[in-house]
């Protein structure tokens, strides 16, 4: 996705761009900045990891125990992506009630299938390879 990306970036002429990344969309700015760091002038990355980071090969126990199956709820999440602190918890809540408020023109929900094949590859990302140090 990186090289894909570099590429598209460099079709639109776009070079310095500022990248943001979440989750395995911060992977894919990590490696667009390493293997190209001319191209980035910021780099903003939020719920990331260095790629070969400790704990992150396969599925976590506490995601597998939230949302670890193909018919799990909305508010699931809230174990996965805020804290137990009673801040947090409003927070996730009230994420969640914005989320589902709009009830027309709202994006086809993912599928199963389609969570394991993002998760997938953050799972790739954790597998352990000292080469790259």
């Amino acid at each position: 996705m990186a090289y894909d990306a570099i590429a598209f970036i460099d079709a639109l002429d776009l070079a310095p761009v500022d990248l943001s990344g979440f989750s395995i969309g911060s992977f894919v700015a990590q490696q667009i900045a390493l293997t190209r760091p001319a191209l980035v002038r910021r780099l903003d990355l939020a719920s990331s990891a260095p790629q070969d980071a400790a704990g992150m090969q396969g599925w976590a126990p506490a995601v597998i125990g939230a949302v670890g199956n193909s018919r799990s709820k909305p508010e699931q999440h809230l174990d996965v992506f805020f804290t137990q602190s009673e801040a947090s918890r409003r927070a996730g809540e009230e994420g969640l009630k914005r989320m589902s408020a709009r009830t027309q023109d709202r994006d086809t929900p993912t599928t199963w299938a389609t969570r394991q094949a993002q998760y997938d590859p953050v799972c790739t990302w954790g597998i352990p390879d000292h080469g790259l140090l």
